[in-house]
C-alpha cells in the first residue's frame, strides 16, 4: 500500500489561534474545544498511519475573510491581532496556501500528528514578555 496524502481529512485543518498554547479564562469552552480537536488530530493520525494515510492540523491567527470583515474585524479585531504577532499584518487567505501545499504533499509524508501554527509568530510575541 503506498503512501497517500490526507486530502479527505483537509477539513480538520481548522483555525486554533494561540488559546490552545496559552489559555483564556474567559474562554473556557474555547480552549477545550480546541484542546479536543489537537487530541483528535493526533489520534487520526496515529489510526490512519498504517493505512499511508497522514492527519496534520494548520492554526492560523485571525484571518481576513468576508465573515471575519463583518463580524470581529468591523470591532478591532484584526488590529488587536495584528498588535500581538511579530508579523505586523493580517492574514489573508493566501497566507495559509503554501503551508496546506506543504502539508498535503507526497514530500511530507512523514509528517503527522502536528498542528502547524502560521500565525505571524504571535505565540513567540507573547514568550518574549
Amino acid at each position: 500500500m503506498g503512501y497517500r496524502p490526507a486530502l479527505a481529512l483537509l477539513e480538520i485543518l481548522r483555525s486554533e489561534g494561540v488559546d490552545r498554547i496559552f489559555g483564556n479564562p474567559a474562554r473556557p469552552n474555547c480552549r477545550a474545544s480546541k484542546t479536543g480537536l489537537n487530541g483528535f488530530t493526533r489520534a487520526l493520525a496515529a489510526a490512519l498511519g498504517p493505512y499511508g494515510i497522514t492527519v496534520n492540523a494548520i492554526a492560523p491567527s485571525m484571518v481576513r475573510t468576508a465573515t471575519a470583515e463583518r463580524t470581529v474585524g468591523a470591532d478591532g479585531g484584526f488590529d488587536l491581532v495584528r498588535s500581538q504577532q511579530v508579523v505586523p499584518r493580517t492574514q489573508e487567505t493566501a497566507d495559509l496556501v503554501s503551508t496546506l501545499l506543504y502539508v498535503v504533499d507526497e514530500g511530507s509524508g512523514f509528517l503527522t500528528g502536528q498542528t502547524l501554527n502560521v500565525s505571524g509568530g504571535s505565540a513567540f510575541l507573547r514568550l518574549r514578555a
